[in-house]
């Protein structure tokens, strides 16, 4: 499991999506902190964090900021939804 590594960051702006994200990371380890856009900036300028997960759902302004302050961390940019509506958008 996650040991002593730094939380995984999850950003994006709808609060359910996030936190069933970061409810997901915890049950399989994992220490993992929600943030909003803008909140990530600041955080990203004050912590470390092992991986940084940014939704698909932020605009192409707000994925550019958190991605420049992200420097060399980690990131797992979302492209699509992969949930809506009680079924897999996915094939």
């Amino acid at each position: 499991m996650s040991g002593n590594r730094e939380p995984i960051l999850c950003v994006g702006s709808a609060q359910a999506l996030m936190d069933m994200r970061c409810a997901v990371l915890a049950q399989t380890g994992y220490k993992a902190k929600i943030a909003t856009p803008t909140e990530a900036e600041s955080l990203l300028e004050a912590e470390r964090f092992h991986l940084i997960v940014l939704s698909a759902r932020v605009s192409e302004e707000e994925r550019s900021r958190v991605l420049a302050a992200a420097g060399d961390a980690p990131i797992v940019a979302l492209e699509a939804l992969t949930f809506q509506g009680g079924r897999s958008t996915g094939k």
